[in-house]
């Protein structure tokens, strides 16, 4: 955030200059007209008066399910079409929508926030989006999907050392909670890329910033896959709890406290924009994660259990790369390390 000094101008008018960067971003011209809001807090938010007056267009898209006649195609198309802004989505047939198709469709509209089907014959369904997208700030949905992943960490490394099975039925089921904010996150990215109005009302300087928000939400997102598989693993290594030394699950459980610790710390630096402490996340990252010890497994158990480590080591993996972008996306802006400066 950066301030500018009231001027007066004549006799009663005070007036205060544009910042350079904003003007050439909305590309402002002399003797363009500005339009302005006064909030209920007595904020003022400025805007072009083309940006002001201009309505967002209705995205609207066909999916021929004939053609869809590959496994998953049909759902991933779906999802696509969801996380590029459409508004509304038609799957249609030239014959009668198969059974699969309308299952896939039912079970992946459940998926999607904000999206229902609102038309089906036997030859057409219509899934309609009523997300608002000013509704939903993508700083606060970020951190919703991290408790998600955070939670569910801590639920999958519980569940192994307790061997509790239906704990780790449940961190496996909570995976589609993950997926579905990280849906409606790239939703809203790819919103604001198309109507970059946007961005201003969601506190984001720069597209760069929106490249960078969509990579960390795909961060946390992998970071939800790899605790899955640690829970199905739990699954398979319950039959042989009693042959299992605890102090390897003793090991597994410090190693985890690592990883999550960094995957914390690295979240607290991307809402704190502190440079030096997401530096302080990679330097950890690489002493106690990136060389720790790998164990040649002889049997099943010590495979399942090698798999549970490599996870655990993917996970702060992740948690790094979360804080090496936010010092790339940091140094384009006003930061307490270093600044950037145009020539005049």
């Amino acid at each position: 955030m950066e301030g500018r000094k009231v001027q007066k101008v004549g006799l009663k008018t005070l007036a205060v200059s544009l910042p350079k960067r904003w003007v050439r971003m909305v590309g402002i011209k002399h003797g363009d007209l500005i339009m302005f809001d006064i909030r209920p807090d007595n904020s003022l938010v400025l805007r072009p008066s083309d940006m002001a007056q201009r309505k967002e267009t209705e995205l609207s898209e066909v999916i021929y399910s004939d053609l869809c006649d590959r496994p998953n195609l049909l759902e991933r198309v779906i999802i696509g079409s969801y996380i590029f802004g459409t508004d509304t989505i038609r799957i249609v047939s030239s014959r009668r929508i198969g059974g699969s198709c309308i299952e896939t469709t039912r079970r992946i509209a459940h998926r999607l926030m904000g999206m229902g089907i609102v038309q089906e014959t036997a030859n057409e369904m219509v899934l309609q989006c009523s997300i608002d997208p000013t509704k939903f700030p993508i700083d606060i949905l970020i951190r919703r999907l991290y408790v998600i992943v955070s939670t569910m960490h801590r639920d999958a490394i519980h569940a192994l050392l307790n061997f509790n099975v239906d704990l780790a039925k449940e961190v496996i089921d909570r995976e589609n909670e993950a997926n579905m904010v990280y849906w409606l996150i790239l939703r809203l990215l790819a919103w604001m890329q198309r109507e970059r109005r946007s961005m201003l009302n969601m506190n984001i300087e720069n597209p760069f910033q929106i490249l960078g928000l969509w990579t960390i939400s795909h961060y946390l997102e992998r970071m939800g896959d790899w605790i899955q598989d640690m829970a199905e693993l739990v699954l398979t290594l319950e039959p042989h709890s009693k042959s299992i030394d605890k102090g390897e699950l003793e090991k597994i459980s410090e190693l985890s406290d690592i990883a999550y610790n960094i995957c914390y710390l690295a979240i607290q630096s991307l809402y704190k924009r502190d440079l030096k402490l997401a530096n302080s996340v990679i330097d950890d990252y690489k002493k106690k994660l990136e060389k720790s010890e790998m164990i040649l497994p002889r049997n099943e158990v010590e495979c399942s259990l090698e798999h549970i480590r490599f996870a655990i080591r993917r996970i702060g993996e992740l948690g790094a790369e979360i804080a090496e972008n936010i010092i790339d996306e940091s140094v384009g802006s006003q930061n307490e390390v270093c600044e950037i400066k145009e020539k005049e």
